[in-house]
């Protein structure tokens, strides 16, 4: 996933970058950092987003799931 599908995919679900951050369970600078293509997205954290995108799994599961 790029920097670029990530933030398309974080404001398609309606999430800020610090929001993406916690319902990930990572810092906001990660996040801030995925978003510019500062450090690469891992393949996990790529393949749930497309999963919350697709609504195959709810960002309240996800959050839920950190916890």
């Amino acid at each position: 996933m790029t920097a670029h599908q990530f933030r398309t995919v974080i404001t398609k679900l309606g999430l800020s970058q610090v929001q993406a951050a916690h319902v990930l369970n990572v810092t906001p600078r990660t996040a801030r950092r995925w978003a510019l293509g500062e450090v690469k997205i891992s393949p996990p954290v790529a393949k749930l987003l497309r999963l919350m995108q697709e609504g195959e799994i709810s960002i309240k599961k996800v959050k839920d799931a950190a916890a």
